[in-house]
C-alpha cells in the first residue's frame, strides 16, 4: 500500500496564503452584504440583503458568463477562439461590459422596487436612483476584482469560489433557521437531526456520484461540465418559460393562477431536455471539426444530472447539492494541481471561470 506524497514546506506555505487569500476575499465579500444602500432609512431596513450594495452579488457576472458559455455551446468555433490567450482576454473584457450592463439595468428594477416601499427612502427621486445604481455598479465591479484575485492568489476559479460559497449558505440556512424552533421546544431534537441527516445525505449521494463520473478511466464528465449544464439549462428553460406565458398573463391576468400551475408542470421536462442538449451541445463544441459527439460516452452524465433535478421536486436543495459537490470537486482538482480532462480552457484560470 502506497502513502499519498505528503506537501514539502514551501508547498504547504503556498497552500495556506492560497486559502487565506481565498478566506479573505469571502470575508469582503459577505461584509458587503451588510453595508446597506445610501439614502436609506436604516431604521426601517429590516435587515433584508435587497438593500445592501451586494443585493446584485454574483448575478450579473454569471448571467454574463452564462451567456458566453450558451453562445459556445452554439459555436464550436468561437469555442476554439475562445481558447487562445488573445480570445480569452477579450471574452473576459466583454463579460465584464455585459455584467455592469446587466447589473444597470437590475439596479434600477431593484431601486424602483425600493422606491414604492413607503418609508424606506429618506429623500425619494432621481438622486437616490442615481446612487443606488452606482452602488450596484460598484459593487458588480468589487465582484469582478474579488473573483479574478480569488483566481490568480486563492484555491481555485474565484466566481467558483463566490458561487459556492453562496450556495453552501442557501444549504445550510433551513438548518440554522430551524434552530430557534428546536431551542423553544416548537420542534423535536429527532425531527432536527431526521432533517439534518436528510439534507447532508442527498449532498454526500452528489459528491459520491459526481466523483465516480469524473474518476473513472476513462472520465464520464469533468466538474465544470456539470456545473455550467444545469445552469445554462435552467437559464434556457426560465427564458422560454418567461417568452411563451409572460404574454399570457399580460393580455389575461385572471389566468395567473393558470400559468402558474403550467410553469411549474413544464419545468421539470424542459429543464431535463435542456440540460441533455447542452451536455451534448457543450461536448460537440470541444470536438475536432468533422468528429461527431459519442452520445453514449455523454449518457452517464446526463442521467446524473437528470435524476438530481428530478429529485428536487421531493428534496428542493438537490440541484444545490449537485452545484455543490461539482464546485467541491473542481476546487479539489485545482489543489491537487491536475487535470483529470484535456479541454483546453476557453475560460481559462488567468481570465475567467473554468469551463
Amino acid at each position: 500500500m502506497t502513502r499519498a506524497p505528503s506537501l514539502a514546506p514551501a508547498d504547504r506555505s503556498t497552500l495556506l496564503r492560497r486559502i487565506a487569500v481565498t478566506l479573505l476575499a469571502l470575508a469582503v465579500f459577505r461584509i458587503g452584504q451588510w453595508i446597506p444602500l445610501p439614502g436609506l432609512d436604516l431604521a426601517a431596513l429590516g435587515g433584508s440583503r435587497m438593500t445592501s450594495i451586494m443585493a446584485l452579488g454574483i448575478t450579473p457576472l454569471l448571467t454574463a458568463l452564462i451567456l458566453a458559455e450558451s453562445a459556445m455551446c452554439a459555436s464550436p468555433r468561437l469555442r476554439r477562439w475562445a481558447a487562445t490567450p488573445a480570445g480569452n482576454a477579450r471574452l473576459w473584457r466583454a463579460a465584464i461590459v455585459v455584467a455592469l450592463v446587466l447589473a444597470s439595468l437590475q439596479s434600477y428594477g431593484v431601486a424602483s422596487s425600493l422606491g414604492a416601499i413607503p418609508g424606506l427612502i429618506v429623500s425619494p427621486g432621481w438622486q437616490f436612483h442615481a446612487g443606488a445604481i452606482t452602488s450596484f455598479l460598484g459593487a458588480t465591479l468589487i465582484v469582478v476584482l474579488l473573483a479574478s484575485w480569488i483566481t490568480a492568489r486563492g484555491i481555485g476559479y474565484g466566481l467558483w469560489v463566490l458561487f459556492g460559497a453562496i450556495q453552501a449558505e442557501a444549504f445550510l440556512q433551513p438548518l440554522l433557521a430551524q434552530l430557534p424552533l428546536l431551542a423553544t421546544g416548537a420542534l423535536s431534537p429527532e425531527n432536527y437531526l431526521g432533517n439534518v441527516a436528510l439534507r447532508f445525505g442527498v449532498l454526500a449521494a452528489a459528491i459520491a456520484a459526481l466523483a465516480t463520473l469524473v474518476n473513472a478511466r476513462p472520465p464520464l464528465s469533468n466538474a465544470p461540465e456539470l456545473i455550467w449544464s444545469p445552469l445554462v439549462a435552467g437559464a434556457i428553460v426560465s427564458l422560454l418559460l418567461t417568452a411563451f406565458l409572460l404574454p399570457i398573463v399580460l393580455s389575461a391576468p385572471d389566468r395567473a393562477d393558470f400559468v402558474s400551475t403550467a410553469a411549474f408542470n413544464l419545468n421539470l421536462p424542459l429543464t431535463a431536455l435542456a440540460t441533455a442538449a447542452i451536455v451534448l451541445a457543450r461536448r460537440r463544441s470541444f470536438q475536432p471539426p468533422g468528429e461527431r459527439v459519442n452520445v453514449a460516452a455523454a449518457a452517464p452524465a446526463i442521467l446524473l444530472l437528470v435524476l438530481f433535478t428530478s429529485a428536487a421536486t421531493l428534496f428542493p436543495y438537490a440541484q444545490t447539492a449537485v452545484l455543490l459537490a461539482a464546485v467541491g470537486l473542481m476546487i479539489l482538482d485545482n489543489l491537487r494541481a491536475a487535470p483529470r480532462d484535456t479541454e483546453a480552457a476557453p475560460l481559462a484560470r488567468r481570465r475567467f471561470a473554468a469551463t
